[in-house]
């Protein structure tokens, strides 16, 4: 025969239902806290396709059409001419002192560019003019060096260029 265990009822502790209601109290308060305190979060990836598309639309976007540029001075210009004139000129003198002799090319005078055409007359003279500009002033190094700025200084002065 079999014999059965005998069925105690245990009573649960007064103490220990305190404590546990409490626990549950605190957890529910938590909760309800966290809740009411947590902002709405928004999806990073929705945030980084936003971020993108504005970036995107920046760098595509054109230029203003309303700005627009005034024509260049043609007295500015030919200043402009005569100064660069001026010191691709000195550059080659420069060169001429520091070596006896006129370089063959513009660039051995350390002059970059390819808009003056510098041409040896002998060796001890030379040309300057601009390629494909026929109304810019040119330069012969028989004449002082000055003489190529002309009224440059004044009229760049006066323009503020």
């Amino acid at each position: 025969m079999r014999r059965n265990a005998p069925s105690f009822k245990r009573q649960p502790d007064e103490k220990v239902q305190s404590l546990v209601a409490e626990f549950m109290e605190e957890k529910r308060r938590a909760n309800e806290a966290a809740t009411l305190r947590a902002p709405r979060r928004i999806n990073r990836n929705i945030v980084t396709a936003m971020l993108a598309l504005l970036c995107l639309g920046a760098w595509l976007a054109p230029y203003p059409t309303s700005f627009s540029y005034a024509p260049a001075d043609p007295n500015v210009e030919r200043a402009s001419a005569r100064v660069r004139l001026y010191l691709v000129a000195q550059s080659v003198a420069r060169f001429k002192v520091q070596h006896g002799r006129l370089p063959l090319r513009l660039s051995e005078a350390g002059v970059e560019g390819h808009d003056i055409v510098f041409v040896r007359a002998n060796d001890r003279d030379f040309a300057l003019h601009w390629r494909d500009r026929n109304d810019t002033p040119s330069y012969d190094s028989s004449q002082p060096t000055r003489s190529i700025l002309g009224n440059a200084e004044q009229v760049i002065a006066q323009t503020g260029h």
